[in-house]
């Protein structure tokens, strides 16, 4: 596939609780265990998927921000000089299928950081795709991996596969150190733009530099009919004049204070009390092979 044209699909994963130990016998009792999100990003032109590591407290939510914050850092940071993309995802309203995502399309063809950009919303009921395979690989290695903190996760990620298909982007870290910023995409797309009424019964969006630079217009398909319709979705063309600056979002950080200090203290004492406990066990290990060598 040429780079002037690339295919993109990303999806969210369920979270998953850590401090966890394939060896347990029973499910671990604590107080507010930690969870770490995924949101993969498949781009077959590589083709790999990237696996944002997202820590609690770096981004909690699934919404339409995260979903925007996620791929504006994965376009900033991997494209290759791309002018065309398709993108495809589920159909779920509170993280792909808003008028938050579509006005970010406008706003990224606006500014003809892609010349023509295609958004695909998969059919209900068939929402399989790259990601999720890609997801699976991660959790069967997650199963059979302990896990402790966050660098235990990271390498998850990266001995998921062999051919190195799943590759890992941290959000941030454990010390609180800010890796992909957070901006407040909402606040700063609403003033530019109309929503879109019905946009359940669309399937596919068409966003094009001829058509929104000059009029403002994007197409988009009805998945019944088949056919495109047009519509304006520029309440106001003031964004090409004085340009458009997103606010940063503050994090909450799980790092001994504030909310997160209950949640940090009991994971802590848990990974120090487990430590401890393997650690007498290699010692009385070592002590009964020494009694039986000098025995």
């Amino acid at each position: 596939m040429a780079a002037s044209d690339s295919v993109v699909l990303f999806d969210f994963a369920q979270q998953v609780h850590y401090p966890s130990d394939p060896m347990e016998q029973g499910p671990m009792y604590l107080l507010s265990p930690h969870n770490y999100g995924l949101f993969g990003v498949c781009w077959e032109v590589i083709p790999q998927q990237l696996n944002y590591l997202i820590l609690e407290g770096m981004s909690s939510s699934k919404g339409s921000s995260a979903v925007i914050n996620y791929l504006h850092h994965f376009f900033n940071r991997y494209r290759v000089g791309e002018t065309c993309v398709d993108l495809h995802c589920d159909n779920c309203s509170r993280q792909n299928k808003n008028k938050f995502v579509l006005w970010y399309c406008a706003w990224r063809t606006m500014h003809k950081l892609h010349h023509c950009l295609e958004l695909h919303f998969l059919i209900a009921g068939h929402t399989k795709f790259a990601p999720d395979w890609c997801f699976r690989l991660i959790k069967q290695c997650f199963r059979k991996t302990r896990v402790n903190t966050l660098s235990d996760i990271a390498g998850v990620v990266k001995d998921s596969t062999v051919t190195g298909v799943n590759i890992l982007p941290l959000v941030g870290l454990e010390d609180g150190t800010v890796l992909v910023e957070s901006y407040d995409w909402q606040h700063q797309l609403t003033p530019y733009f109309r929503p879109l009424s019905q946009i359940n019964q669309y399937q596919h969006f068409r966003f094009t530099v001829l058509m929104l630079s000059s009029l403002g217009l994007f197409l988009p398909r009805s998945a019944q009919t088949h056919l495109d319709t047009v519509f304006s979705c520029c309440a106001t063309l003031l964004i090409f004049l004085h340009g458009m600056v997103c606010h940063r979002l503050p994090f909450h950080h799980l790092d001994g204070s504030g909310s997160g200090k209950e949640l940090y203290r009991c994971s802590r004492s848990y990974i120090a009390l487990e430590e401890n406990f393997f650690s007498r066990k290699q010692q009385e290990a070592q002590h009964l092979h020494l009694e039986a060598v000098l025995g």
